[in-house]
């Protein structure tokens, strides 16, 4: 019954709809710490949190389960600090798309992002941002 949880497909769906967003064309998305980060990149942590409304049993499958998904938004580039922020503000805007798409709730019918944290940073020549979303998602 593991391999049933919602948190399986909310991660793939999410993915299907990031691809799905126009505001994130061209930029790598996907599951998991990438292998190598480019300057512009969203991906959904592959760790997670989450709890059940039932225990899981041997003929039990998951209902009423609650779980937290972590998004990373992130980008680097020369520019002023306005223009990057204002870079990732952008893609954030098409993850948020993402979460509100047909897609995502055919899985996730209801979520939130109670909290969130941006990081700044630079590498001596470009500026760094990264935005990390958590979303609370309910499946029932």
């Amino acid at each position: 019954m593991i391999e049933e949880l919602n948190l399986w497909a909310a991660q793939d769906a999410l993915l299907a709809a990031l691809g799905e967003q126009p505001g994130l064309a061209g930029v790598p998305c996907e599951i998991g710490f990438p292998a190598s980060i480019q300057p512009d990149h969203v991906w959904i942590d592959g760790a997670a949190s989450g709890s059940l409304g039932n225990s899981l049993s041997g003929a039990t499958s998951p209902s009423d389960e609650t779980f937290r998904l972590t998004v990373i938004v992130y980008t680097q580039r020369g520019d002023e600090y306005a223009a990057v922020r204002d870079r990732l503000k952008g893609f954030a805007g098409a993850v948020e798309d993402a979460l509100a798409s047909p897609t995502f709730a055919a899985v996730v019918p209801a979520w939130s992002v109670p909290a969130y944290n941006l990081d700044a940073g630079t590498d001596g020549t470009h500026r760094q941002l990264s935005l990390e979303l958590i979303v609370e998602c309910r499946c029932w």
